[in-house]
């Protein structure tokens, strides 16, 4: 087992990669910086900036192609790392938690997101499209501020965390289940297809991003 000296300044909110090339790391003012350990560590691109607060949170997709980072009040933001050299920012998640992301995950195939904050919610998000990311359904409630999340390896559970000590487990199977069929279950529901109407597919399936359905 070596070490390799990555620079002098404490370093406590950091993730790496599944595949263990990419360290992120909480950087000064607010950013995230990504460093490349394939070699002699290096930095990849300039600091991740957008957040208006210190990053405290930061979860990887099992591939490593998406960021997920998470601030002090409340703010995320998902970033693209396709491009190692060039990563980018895919925008801000629509607003969620009141107070302070204590922890987020990714569940297995990257398409959904748990994020716990300090306001005693866990929120789940559809990252299917990470361009427009969606709420799924209301918060997980618990009593008192989450401070830790994590998927089963087949991402059917999800377990979390709180201050006082409970420890939860979610069981996301059905949830898994309509999304992969979104579909056929809303056309089930609506006696015929629901092209081009964003605006029932909102209402049949609530929190899943649009796409054609069968046909009318």
């Amino acid at each position: 087992m070596g070490t390799r000296n990555l620079g002098s300044r404490l370093v406590n909110f950091e993730a790496l990669s599944p595949d263990r090339s990419i360290l992120a790391t909480r950087g000064p003012d607010n950013t995230v910086i990504l460093r490349d350990l394939t070699g002699p560590p290096r930095s990849l691109g300039p600091p991740l900036s957008g957040h208006r607060n210190s990053v405290n949170s930061l979860a990887f997709s099992t591939d490593g192609n998406i960021l997920a980072t998470g601030d002090s009040d409340g703010t995320m933001f998902l970033w693209d790392l396709t491009d190692r050299n060039q990563p980018r920012s895919l925008g801000q998640l629509p607003s969620g938690h009141r107070d302070l992301v204590n922890s987020m995950a990714l569940d297995p195939d990257g398409n959904t997101l748990a994020t716990a904050g300090n306001d005693g919610t866990v929120i789940l998000w559809d990252l299917t499209f990470p361009a427009r990311p969606r709420r799924l359904g209301q918060p997980l409630a618990h009593g008192s501020s989450v401070h830790s999340v994590a998927f089963s390896p087949d991402g059917n559970t999800l377990g979390t965390g709180s201050s006082d000590a409970a420890v939860l487990l979610w069981d996301l199977t059905g949830l898994n289940r309509l999304r992969g069929h979104a579909p056929e279950r809303a056309c089930a529901i609506a006696g015929r297809g629901l092209n081009d109407d964003e605006d029932e597919w909102a209402r049949y399936i609530p929190g899943l991003a649009y796409r054609n359905t069968c046909p009318a």
